[in-house]
């Protein structure tokens, strides 16, 4: 879906979780797309960002839950890193 406008910006990780939104989400996709676009987004409000990082934390533990351990926990990783919170919750 690439449709979306501004993905092309995303780095790797961003479209593995876009990728895994596309392929899982079903009726959440919009929301959680809506979500991965402020979590990139820099200039985004900090609670807004952490918001959209716990969405799409909920959404990456549901999937690795669903269809076995996809990298799931490394894009995990990624989530907490974009927000500069290391490896914590």
């Amino acid at each position: 879906m690439q449709h979306f406008q501004g993905t092309s910006k995303f780095g790797t990780e961003a479209k593995e979780i876009l990728a895994l939104i596309e392929a899982h989400a079903g009726s959440r996709t919009e929301e959680l797309v809506s979500s991965l676009h402020e979590l990139e987004d820099d200039d985004a409000r900090a609670e807004d960002r952490l918001t959209a990082k716990q969405r799409l934390k909920n959404f990456l533990y549901y999937v690795g839950g669903q269809a076995g351990n996809l990298g799931t926990s490394l894009l995990q990783k990624y989530l907490e890193l974009r927000l500069g919170l290391g490896g914590g919750s």
